[in-house]
C-alpha cells in the first residue's frame, strides 16, 4: 500500500468503501506520522486518545452497514 498520507480524502474514502483499507489502517498510518513528525513540526494543538476506538467502531459499522457517505 502506498503512503496513505499522500492520498486525497476522496481516494481514502474509495479505499475504505472498497475495503482495501479499514479506518483502523488509516488511524495507524496517521498516528504513526503524528508520532514521527508532530513534535518536529509542532502542528497539533491536541491529539485525542480515543481515536483508535472510534476507528474500530467505524470499521465495524462499515462492515455491517456499508459507508454512510463518501467522507
Amino acid at each position: 500500500m502506498s503512503d496513505l498520507s499522500k492520498l486525497s480524502v476522496f481516494e481514502l474514502s474509495h479505499l475504505i468503501s472498497s475495503r482495501d483499507i479499514s479506518p483502523v489502517d488509516l488511524y495507524i498510518s496517521f498516528s504513526s506520522r503524528i508520532e514521527q513528525y508532530g513534535n518536529k513540526l509542532n502542528c497539533f494543538l491536541e491529539v485525542f486518545d480515543d481515536w483508535e476506538s472510534k476507528a474500530k467502531n467505524a470499521a465495524q459499522e462499515i462492515s455491517a452497514k456499508g459507508a454512510k457517505s463518501p467522507l
